[in-house]
C-alpha cells in the first residue's frame, strides 16, 4: 500500500503543477514548474514563491514549497502495473488495480513537515505508510491487518485475512504472474494461481486516515504426496520467564524450530514441537516452526516475551528448624535485606501470631496440634517462601480420675504423647478381665489382664479408645515403638523404679487355658494394632532382667496389661 499512496501524492503535485503552469501562461511571474537543482543550490535561493516545485538532485526527490516550508516527496519505484487518474469533478484520486478501480480522498494540505534532506517515513514495525494527507480532522486509525497463515495449495487456496473493524480491505499481488481473486475485497477470499508458482500477497486495511498492511506467502504447486502436515506453532506468551511452546506435532514431514527474530534465545531441542525458550529479560521473539518433506515445507510462527528483569530481588527466606513436642513456640526466621517478611498459617487451622512481620516472634496454638507456618519474603518483583513444622504437646494431667468407677490415674509426659503412669485397672462385669491368679490385690497392684478384644472393648481400629478412659486411648504398635526409640535414656529405665517415672511393673500374664504366667519377670502389653491375620495382634513386652524390649503378634485369647495414652486435644 506504500506506493499507492506515492503516487497519490505525486499525482497531487502535478495538480499544483498544472495550476503553476497556467498562471505562468496568464502573465504570472512563476518561476516554471519543476527545475533541478542540488539541495545546496535550493538552501541558495534569495526568496521562494508559493507553490515552487523543483527536483533536488542531492536527494532525488521532489521538493514543493508551501506555508514558507520545503515539503519532500520521494517516488519508489515498484514492479505493479498502476494507473492514477484525478478526477476534477469529485476532487478524488483513482487508481486501478488487477482491473478493479480504488478511489481515494485527498483529505487537504499536508501537515507533516521535514527538511530538504528528508524523506517520508515509514514504521516498518508495525507496517504502515507515514501519509502526508493526514490532517487534524482525521480520528479513525484503520484495524491492524493480519493476513493469516503462510499457505500452499495445488491450483487454489483460502486465505486468512482479519475482518477490519474500522476501515475497508483489499488483496493485492505483489510477486508472481497469473493469481486471481475471487473477490479481492473480502478477507477470506479463495485465491488461484498457476501451480509452480510462489506469490506474495499483501493484505491491506485502509481509512483516509491510514494504511496497514501485512504479507503472507502462498504456494501453488502440483501434487505431491505425502504433503507436510500444515504447521501450527501454537499461541503467542507474553510477559514470561520462559516458554513451553505448544507447536503441532506433524504426521506428514519432519518439524524443527529457528529464531525468526530477537537475540540471544535458545531451544532445548529445536526439533521438539513442545521443548522448553529461553530468551533475554525483556527480549520479544519470533519463533518458526517448520514442517518439511521431498513435497515441500509448511511453516507458522508464534510470538514470546520475555518479562523484563526487575529489582530488588526479594531475599531468599528460612523460616527456621521445625519445632516437635514444644509446649512453647518461639519461632526465628532470616532477617531479609531486600524484601519484608511475613508469616501465615498453611495448615493447622486456629492459632496466633504475636508479631506478624517480625522475624523473632512467638507462636500460640493448640495443645497436641501441628502447624506448617510459612514465611513469606516479598517485593515488587515476586516473592520467596519457606516453611516450618510445629507440634505442641497434648496437655498432661498430673492426676486424673476415671468418672467409671473413680479410679484415680496419673500422667506422664514421654515422647512428646501423655501417657498413664499405671495400668489400667478397670473392670467391666459383662467384659473378659482377669487379676493375676484370680487374687484381687494383684489388680490393685499390677492392673487388670484383658483378651485383646476386651482391650478394644471389640473395636478394630488402631488408636481405638477401647477400655481407656474418655479422651484416651490404647496406644498402637508404633506409638510404642515411638516411646522406646525416643526415650532420653535407655529402655530398662522405663521399668519400675527407672528415671523417666514410667514404672512398668512386672505383671506377667494369662494364657488363653486359664494359666497365670511370669509375674515378676515380665510385662505384657497390648496394642491397638491387628496382627498378621485375625487371631493375632501386636504386644509388647519388657524382660526384668534384659535391656531388650520386643514386640510379637500374639494370640488375641490371651490376656494382657493395658497402658493407656491421652488423645490430642
Amino acid at each position: 500500500m506504500r506506493f499507492i499512496f506515492r503516487h497519490i501524492l505525486l499525482a497531487f503535485l502535478c495538480l499544483l503543477c498544472v495550476h503553476g503552469l497556467y498562471a505562468q501562461e496568464s502573465g504570472s511571474e512563476s518561476n516554471p514548474c519543476i527545475e533541478t537543482m542540488s539541495a545546496e543550490q535550493r538552501n541558495l535561493l534569495p526568496s521562494v514563491e508559493e507553490g515552487k516545485i523543483i527536483f533536488n538532485t542531492t536527494s532525488g526527490c521532489l521538493n514543493y514549497y508551501q506555508n514558507k516550508r520545503w515539503r519532500v516527496f520521494c517516488e519508489e519505484k515498484k514492479n505493479v502495473d498502476q494507473n492514477v487518474v484525478y478526477d476534477e469533478k469529485t476532487g478524488r484520486l483513482k487508481y486501478m488495480m488487477n482491473g478493479q478501480w480504488y478511489e481515494f480522498d485527498i483529505v487537504g494540505t499536508p501537515v507533516q513537515t521535514t527538511t530538504a534532506e528528508e524523506k517520508p517515513e515509514t514504521d516498518e514495525s508495525t507496517n504502515t505508510v507515514a501519509d502526508s494527507r493526514i490532517t487534524d480532522e482525521c480520528q479513525t486509525k484503520p484495524t491492524r491487518a493480519y493476513a493469516g497463515r503462510d499457505l500452499v495449495g495445488f491450483d487454489r487456496v483460502e486465505l486468512e485475512g482479519n475482518e477490519p473493524l474500522n476501515g475497508k480491505a483489499f488483496w493485492q499481488i505483489l510477486k508472481g504472474e497469473g493469481g486471481q481473486f475471487v473477490d479481492s475485497t473480502v478477507p477470506n477470499t479463495t485465491f488461484a494461481g498457476i501451480q509452480g508458482t510462489t506469490y506474495v500477497l499483501r493484505y491491506n486495511i485502509y481509512t483516509k486516515c491510514d494504511t496497514f498492511f501485512d504479507e503472507a506467502l502462498i504456494r501453488i504447486r502440483p501434487p505431491c504426496d505425502p504433503e507436510p502436515s500444515i504447521s501450527f506453532a501454537g499461541i503467542d506468551q507474553l510477559n514470561v520467564t520462559e516458554a513451553y511452546l505448544s507447536a503441532n506435532n506433524p504426521k506428514s514431514g519432519k518439524g524443527s524450530w529457528i529464531i525468526v527474530s530477537g537475540l540471544g534465545g535458545k531451544f532445548d531441542n529445536p526439533i521438539n514441537p513442545r521443548t522448553r525458550f529461553t530468551g533475554r529479560e525483556g527480549e520479544t521473539y519470533i519463533l518458526r516452526w517448520l514442517i518439511r518433506n521431498e513435497c515441500g515445507v509448511t511453516q507458522d510462527d508464534v510470538i514470546i516475551k520475555i518479562k523484563p528483569a526487575c529489582s530488588p530481588v526479594p531475599d531468599v527466606a528460612y523460616a527456621g528448624e521445625n519445632q516437635i513436642d514444644v509446649e512453647n513456640c518461639m519461632l526465628v526466621s532470616n532477617n531479609p535485606k531486600k524484601g519484608t517478611g511475613k508469616w501465615s498459617i498453611t495448615e493447622g487451622g486456629k492459632g496466633r501470631f504475636e508479631q506478624v512481620d517480625s522475624t523473632h516472634t512467638r507462636f500460640i496454638g493448640m495443645p497436641g496440634k501441628k502447624y506448617v507456618l510459612r514465611w513469606t519474603v516479598s517485593t515488587k518483583c515476586g516473592s520467596n517462601t519457606d516453611e516450618v513444622e510445629v507440634k505442641f504437646s497434648a496437655s498432661c494431667p498430673d492426676e486424673f480420675y476415671d468418672t467409671r468407677d473413680g479410679t484415680k490415674y496419673h500422667g506422664i509426659r514421654l515422647a512428646g504423647e501423655c501417657w498413664m503412669k499405671e495400668n489400667l485397672r478397670y473392670r467391666p462385669e459383662e467384659l473378659k478381665n482377669y487379676c493375676y491368679d484370680e487374687l484381687n490385690y494383684y489388680c490393685n497392684e499390677y492392673g487388670g489382664l484383658y483378651p485383646w478384644e476386651t482391650a478394644m472393648n471389640h473395636e478394630n481400629k488402631e488408636s481405638s479408645r477401647g477400655l481407656c478412659p474418655k479422651g484416651w486411648h490404647v496406644p498402637s504398635d508404633a506409638e510404642w515403638q515411638h516411646l522406646i526409640d525416643s526415650s532420653t535414656y535407655a529402655p530398662k529405665e522405663l521399668l519400675m523404679g527407672g528415671l523417666t517415672d514410667f514404672d512398668v511393673p512386672m505383671g506377667g500374664s494369662r494364657y488363653s487355658n486359664g494359666k497365670y504366667f511370669n509375674r515378676g519377670e515380665y510385662a505384657y502389653y497390648w496394642s491397638s494394632s491387628s496382627g498378621k491375620n485375625e487371631n493375632t495382634a501386636w504386644n509388647r513386652y519388657f524382660p526384668n532382667k534384659s535391656n531388650t524390649p520386643d514386640h510379637h503378634a500374639t494370640n488375641i485369647t490371651h490376656s494382657f496389661s493395658v497402658r493407656c495414652v491421652k488423645d490430642d486435644d
